[in-house]
């Protein structure tokens, strides 16, 4: 399971991580230093710098300020206004470090050459927030771009309504934001515009290479107009684009004459891929390809609205194994989709919905910053920005009164034979663009009849039970992705996680029957038969159970929500109240095996959320030993840590709130 402790150690210290974690490491040491609460209570703040303060007003070049303050520990704040900037003070390797615009915050461009290398390094963050870069750019045939890499596996970059309107002027090879083959954690944008660069508006290639890293991409909310080769390239696994809008109007010309212009392009052989309320309106070329150099990726198409006025394919698999629910197609090209493993609620021609031309018109909260959503004018020319913050969840097309209906559930029928079927929801339901006359609807359930045909609805909630005396004869999908209709009466509850923040969550529970996964988890989420220990990024985890949710631990509520059942839990509030404090042995990061010892002064436990106890694990009163190979130990107590014992390499984090 992924998580968001991990940084570069010495052996000889002990380390505070950015959420006040005291860590000790020892190697082949007996009796190794106690911890106290003091210790715990170490960690240093990180420092805060207004570049206002420091004398920079709007007008100024920017340069030095950023030169002189933006490193690893600082956050970086720039008052509103417009600066000059020539292309210096943002390279570096950074940890926890962010540059936040305090309103709206331009940076125009002057320097003759653009070429910015920011990474995130060290398990660290690096965040960019609230800035526009003003000005087109000449790459002079160089490939010029802002390159974004986390180079640790729990590093993270976002770039937080972060827009380049610009582009390049002139034909070159310019790329807008490119993610490299050592990217091996999180590059998250949000809030994002860009437009007007001939050599890919997002190019994500850290699958890219032999020796890439393999780090995975997030693309939401964010706008793209007119990036000529993809406007979005990515493929890597687990990478995410969903709500947002693509316009490929006028491309520019490659610095060789050469224009594509797709819109998204999956290009690597990624696993799980997701592609969902993406609106893409082109007159270049194929709005969406995977095409057969990506040697196989997987993963699913959901909510894709594609105005093609060209004669390349709307939607086309080449190689690898999609699935695609609703997808709508309109326009006066070619309208074929074409290559998924399976594909429901496709429309074309006048019944298709058109795709969303610009951020405000799709139904979702763009945040509070002034992204510049399409309605910038062109190069050089000022952004009048949108803030839209609907209060809405939907992730359909612009607007419908069925945004509240966040699944889709196909029957398809193998045979021309009258069949009949029924199924519960634990929330509503509604018919689809497909149902049949003698379907009878009602609130949360429907009674079908159908031949060699296909019924689609909409539906909150969960599928509680799915029955009919032709299953055999019955094909039936959930969200796109093919279901066996017994699960649903087998695992009759549900409960998702939705992340948050910047990083990976962890969260655990336990059930008193057994856990289903389904498909829609991350690869890295430990499933037992009635147990979980997972973690969430910017993501959803649905899993369904039978039983009753016996254990649930979150250890940060506030940055995951937690839905049983359609409705929203409190994790602090489930259940009794678990002991204060907690201790976890780490014997994953050197090899042989590690024997440890505590005592504390009150009581102690062995953590729910890590497993059970094994043989060689004893707690015996206030005080545990135990052993670690490649694995970890978890415990919670109340009272103070009294003594620590570690023989061999192990790992110490203590979290201590009394």
């Amino acid at each position: 399971m992924a998580s968001d402790e991990s940084q570069s150690y010495d052996d000889k210290d002990i380390l505070t991580s950015r959420r006040g974690f005291a860590k000790l490491l020892a190697s082949g040491v007996a009796g190794a230093s106690l911890l106290s609460a003091g210790a715990v209570d170490r960690a240093a703040a990180a420092t805060t710098v207004n570049l206002g303060d420091e004398g920079l007003q709007s007008g100024d070049v920017i340069d030095d300020y950023l030169a002189q303050h933006l490193e690893s520990g600082v956050e970086v704040r720039v008052p509103a206004g417009t600066y000059e900037w020539q292309g210096s003070g943002l390279d570096g390797s950074y940890q926890n470090a962010a540059l936040v615009g305090e309103g709206d915050v331009s940076f125009d461009f002057t320097g003759d050459y653009w070429n910015v290398n920011a990474f995130a390094v060290g398990g660290g963050d690096f965040t960019i927030r609230n800035v526009t870069v003003r000005g087109p750019i000449n790459s002079n045939d160089n490939k010029s771009r802002f390159r974004f890499d986390a180079r640790d596996p729990d590093s993270t970059v976002t770039l937080d309504n972060f827009n380049l309107p610009d582009g390049e002027e002139g034909k070159g090879r310019a790329i807008g934001i490119y993610v490299g083959h050592e990217h091996q954690g999180h590059v998250h944008l949000t809030n994002c515009h860009v437009e007007g660069f001939p050599n890919n508006g997002l190019y994500a290639g850290p699958y890219g290479k032999p020796d890439g890293g393999g780090g995975q991409v997030t693309v939401e909310k964010s706008f793209f107009k007119n990036n000529n080769i993809d406007a979005v390239r990515l493929g890597g696994t687990g990478d995410t684009i969903r709500d947002c809008v693509i316009v490929q109007d006028e491309v520019p010309a490659y610095y060789n004459g050469a224009k594509s212009g797709r819109g998204v392009r999956v290009r690597y052989p990624g696993e799980n891929v997701t592609i969902e309320n993406v609106h893409i309106t082109s007159n270049a070329s194929s709005p969406f390809l995977v095409p057969s150099r990506a040697n196989g990726p997987s993963g699913n198409v959901k909510n894709l609205y594609i105005e093609n006025n060209t004669g390349g394919t709307a939607a086309y698999v080449e190689s690898g194994s999609f699935t695609a629910d609703t997808v709508h197609v309109t326009g006066s090209g070619n309208q074929n989709v074409t290559g998924f493993e399976s594909a429901t609620n496709v429309v074309s021609g006048s019944s298709a919905e058109s795709p969303a031309t610009s951020l405000s018109e799709l139904d979702i909260d763009i945040g509070s910053g002034d992204i510049t959503d399409g309605t910038s004018t062109d190069s050089g020319g000022e952004s009048t920005g949108t803030t839209d913050s609907d209060d809405t969840s939907g992730n359909g097309s612009s607007g419908g009164d069925t945004s509240s209906l966040e699944h889709t559930l196909t029957v398809e029928g193998s045979t021309s034979g009258e069949k009949h079927y029924h199924f519960e929801t634990s929330g509503e339901v509604q018919a689809g663009s497909m149902i049949n006359p003698d379907d009878t609807v009602n609130t949360s359930s429907v009674d079908g009849t159908m031949f060699s045909s296909v019924d689609s609805y909409q539906f909150s909630g969960k599928v509680t039970e799915f029955t009919s005396d032709n299953l055999d004869e019955l094909t039936v999908y959930v969200d796109g992705n093919r279901v066996d209709p017994a699960s649903f009466n087998s695992y009759p509850n549900e409960i998702v996680f939705e992340g948050w923040g910047q990083s990976a969550k962890d969260y655990a529970f336990a059930v008193s029957g057994e856990v289903d996964a389904g498909g829609d988890i991350n690869p890295d989420d430990s499933v037992s038969e009635s147990s979980v220990d997972g973690a969430v990024w910017w993501s959803v985890d649905h899993y369904s159970f039978s039983g009753d949710l016996t254990e649930l631990n979150v250890p940060a509520p506030d940055d995951v929500t937690v839905t049983v059942n359609g409705t929203e839990i409190d994790p602090a509030e489930f259940g009794s109240e678990p002991l204060p404090n907690r201790l976890v042995v780490d014997g994953t990061r050197a090899t042989g095996e590690a024997t440890y010892s505590f005592e504390v002064s009150d009581t102690v436990e062995k953590s729910t959320d890590l497993g059970d106890l094994e043989a060689s694990d004893q707690i015996s009163g206030t005080t545990v030993t135990g052993t670690v190979g490649d694995e970890l130990d978890a415990y919670r107590f109340a009272g103070d840590l009294e003594s620590v014992d570690v023989d061999g390499a192990a790992l110490i984090t203590i979290e201590q709130t009394n």
